[in-house]
């Protein structure tokens, strides 16, 4: 089950600029935050790592320059809050989130938000932010924003894919297109399943509602086999579409991707 993630502009990145450092009695700040969506790549609260798992992503997502409004993905769950003195006097509120059970990264996501939980000052340079508190530290690297360019209205085949992080890239064992429409609507065969619905562009990921999942010409008493369940969370879990000439490269979740090549549509 994906969790709905916090949505919100993502500021376009600039050039190499010199740390940036709290405010301190009202002095102008020159350096302007270079991105509003940041990816946790370390971080301790007391004396005790906060670790950061590949395909479950710890990120902060900032509202605006001057931000009052925090959130993000702390793992497996999707978490807000309210936000007063940035950046040198920093308070993050009651955070609020969903309420998914992952076992494997409980123990990233308690850490995480008991960092979040006494941040009080905030630094940053091109490519790093630094949250800090008393006895913490989160240190993060921006997310490029999600291009679209050449994506829509393109059908995709899935010609390799990993239905974890762990797992290598390999020939799926089913057919599987895609289809991301211009007006907002998406098509995704995997074998003799249809999937449609709504998609939305994010800051840094597609976002996808509710989805109609119709068997099409399916075998009676046909199961669906788990890679084929698995490939449909591509674009459940918080997708990242990436296109590279004629490949598109879609992470979610979990660290499922699927690699696709433009493809006319035939079997």
């Amino acid at each position: 089950m994906a969790a709905t993630a916090t949505v919100v502009a993502l500021a376009a990145c600039g050039g190499a600029q010199p740390a940036r450092q709290p405010a301190s009695g009202g002095d102008p700040l020159e350096t302007p935050l270079p991105s509003l969506a940041w990816r946790a790549t370390s971080g301790n609260v007391g004396d005790v790592e906060v670790p950061v798992i590949t395909g479950y992503d710890l990120t902060v997502v900032l509202d605006s320059d001057e931000p009052t409004q925090i959130g993000g993905r702390s793992a497996c769950n999707s978490w807000g809050a309210p936000l007063t003195g940035w950046p040198s006097e920093v308070e993050v509120g009651e955070i609020t989130s969903d309420a998914m059970l992952c076992e494997n990264v409980s123990d990233s996501e308690e850490r995480f938000r008991e960092a979040l939980g006494v941040v009080s000052a905030a630094s940053w340079t091109a490519d790093t932010l630094v949250l800090t508190g008393p006895g913490a530290e989160l240190v993060l690297e921006p997310v490029p924003p999600v291009d679209l360019t050449g994506v829509t209205d393109v059908v995709w085949r899935l010609a390799e894919f990993a239905n974890d992080a762990e797992s290598p890239l390999a020939p799926p064992s089913f057919d599987s297109d895609l289809e991301l429409h211009a007006d907002g609507t998406y098509s995704m065969t995997v074998g003799c399943v249809v999937a449609t619905g709504e998609w939305s562009e994010g800051a840094t990921q597609v976002y996808v509602g509710s989805s109609t999942w119709k068997g099409h010409d399916c075998p009676t008493g046909d199961s669906w086999p788990l890679e084929s369940e698995q490939a449909l969370r591509l674009l459940e879990a918080d997708a990242r579409p990436v296109r590279d000439g004629d490949t598109l490269v879609v992470t979610a979740w979990g660290g499922v991707t699927g690699v696709f090549t433009q493809s006319d549509g035939s079997s």
